[in-house]
This record gives structure tokens, sequence and C-alpha cells, in this order.
């Protein structure tokens, strides 16, 4: 696969046999996602250090692997396109909320209360007109609603 490399992050972790580095590399895809991938220094050392010296904005062609616990590794990569050492330009698009607006949730609740009133209103007719439904469930909305204001009363019917 090739990717464009935009920046890696080292740490290094202490053990009792002496410790190993683990670099988080960031890259962008061939399809132009912000994607990141782990390598540990003692799982593939070629690679770890090829990355390590890897100047921002450099495509490299990595091939991958299965390793002995069916793990897919990064095994190998060449270096194709030499970067500038200056950050990648990313843009992202302007986040957006998902949650609705105060005005949303209300729209939705009025639709919840009128399609329950209607089916209580053919409910309560069993055979009647569509007129004579909308009109009783409209009067169930209406008492919904003014109950919601006044406080409970009984039911209209």
């Amino acid at each position: 696969m090739r990717i464009t490399f935009t920046g890696q992050e080292t740490s290094f972790t202490k053990t009792a046999k002496g410790g190993y580095s683990t670099m988080v590399v960031g890259y962008v895809d061939d399809k132009g996602a912000n994607k990141s991938w782990k390598l540990i220094s003692f799982a593939n050392p070629k690679v770890f250090d090829i990355f390590k010296e890897a100047k921002p904005n450099s495509v490299y062609e990595v091939t991958t692997a299965k390793d002995a616990k069916d793990y897919t590794q990064w095994a190998d990569a060449v270096l194709i396109g030499e970067g500038t050492g200056a950050p990648a330009a990313t843009t992202r698009p302007a986040s957006v909320s998902n949650y609705e607006t105060r005005e949303e949730r209300a729209a939705r609740q009025v639709l919840i209360v009128r399609q329950s009133c209607l089916a209580q209103a053919v409910a309560y007719h069993k055979d009647a007109e569509m007129g004579e439904l909308l009109a009783t469930a409209e009067t169930f909305v209406d008492w919904v609603f003014k109950a919601k204001e006044d406080g409970m009363e009984d039911v209209p019917f």
C-alpha cells in the first residue's frame, strides 16, 4: 500500500531486560484518510528504523505480512518520494454536532404525541370515518398539550 508519512511519536518502555520503543506512525492513505499505525522496535527493527528517520510528506510503499500470531505487521517500507520536511497540510471538515437542537426535539415530541393520539382515536372509534378519527385525535393532542400547561385533568371522553 502507498502512504504519505505525516509524522511519528515515539515512546520508550522500560522492562527488566532493558526496554523497547513504541512508535505511532501518522500517515495519509491512498484514499486521503488520515490514519496511524503502531510499530514496536523489537517486532521489525528495519521498518522501525526507516520511519524513525522519515521526513514528513515522504511517500512510501509499505508491504504487510502476517506474523506467527496471525497479526498484520508492516514487513517492509520502500521510499518512493522524498518529503520536504514540512508537516503535511491536512484539511478536516468542520465538526458538526450530531445532537438534536431544542427545536428539533420539540418538533419530534409533537410528532410522537400526534401519532400516539391517532392510534388511540382509532382504538376509541373502531369503525369511524377518517374525518371523525382525525378530529378525535386532534382533541386528544390538544388535551395532552393543554394538560402539560395546566396540570393533569381527566380525559375529555
